[in-house]
């Protein structure tokens, strides 16, 4: 689970319990432990994306948090 201090962060974008427990390490784990913790493999396809793909300069055509 993330630390309580993370309580601001909208329930919508909440990293689901259970994916927490595969893709993060245990809070309580020794220093060893955590740094020897598999992390998930990164694709590299993501290193070929640029940021403005990502972004727009148009303002926004919606508000509504459902519908984004």
């Amino acid at each position: 689970m993330l630390s309580p201090m993370f309580h601001y962060i909208h329930p919508l974008l909440e990293i689901p319990a259970e994916v927490q427990a595969q893709i993060l390490p245990d809070a309580s784990l020794s220093m060893l432990d955590y740094l020897q913790f598999p992390l998930p493999i990164i694709s590299g396809a993501a290193l070929h994306q640029k940021p403005f793909d990502f972004f727009s300069s148009h303002a926004p055509t919606t508000h509504n948090i459902q519908v984004i």
